[in-house]
Parts: C-alpha cells; sequence; structure tokens
C-alpha cells in the first residue's frame, strides 16, 4: 500500500535546500495544491524567505516562489510525509549543542537520511 504525499518538509534552506524546496513550492502554485510544502530554517535567511518568498535562480529560469509555512520550529507544521534534509554534516549537531528553537524531525518517521560526509540509516517507521 502506498502513502501519497501532501506534505513535504525541506528542513535547511540553504544552497541544497532552497534549490529543492524553490522547485517543489514553484510546481506547486502552478496548480498542484493537493501538496503542501514547508521550509524549516535559521537565521536571516529565514526571515527573508519569510518576508519576501525564495527567489531562486538558475541558468535556465528566475522564479519567487513561496512556502505555505516558513519557521524556525518543525512543531509549527504539519507531521511531514516526506522530509528533505538539507543540512551540512557539522550542522546536524547546531541545534542540540545551543540548545535552541531548530527542532529535529522525529528520527522514527523516516528510514534514511543522506548528507555530503554520511548515510545515517533509521529503522523506524
Amino acid at each position: 500500500m502506498s502513502k501519497k504525499i501532501k506534505y513535504v518538509c525541506v528542513y535547511g534552506i540553504g544552497g541544497v535546500g532552497g534549490y529543492f524546496g524553490g522547485k517543489i513550492a514553484h510546481e506547486i502554485s502552478k496548480g498542484n495544491r493537493a501538496i503542501q510544502v514547508y521550509f524549516i530554517g535559521r537565521g536571516e535567511h529565514l526571515k527573508a524567505v519569510q518576508q519576501q518568498g525564495l527567489h531562486l535562480v538558475t541558468d535556465k529560469e528566475k522564479f519567487l516562489c513561496f512556502p505555505n509555512i516558513a519557521t524556525d520550529n518543525i512543531r509549527h507544521i504539519p507531521t511531514p510525509d516526506l522530509y528533505l534534509l538539507c543540512l551540512k554534516g557539522y550542522d546536524l549537531i547546531f541545534p542540540y549543542e545551543n540548545n535552541t528553537s531548530f527542532q529535529y524531525p522525529n528520527p522514527h518517521n523516516y528510514r534514511c537520511v543522506w548528507n555530503f560526509n554520511d548515510t545515517i540509516k533509521h529503522e523506524g517507521a
């Protein structure tokens, strides 16, 4: 039995997360309102996306897109069906060390996370 993806969470909206999250948000704005995309970010970049949207410029296109919600706290969004975890390996520790509101998704909600440094496998569902 396959589950239809309704909620997508892009966790980290820098270069990689901004690109893929922006592409998803842009496609959704063309009419697929059944899917919602949420951006989890921090700092000034998050504030800019919340106020002005995300400006995505590629070699083929340029557009402005808006997620359904942009926040620094994953508790502000519904439980996603799909996570795009777009953080550098060393940023995976940052929220725990600094005790910020930047919260990680429950690892039991996803099967595998890939980052540039290694692969982490989780068996929870």
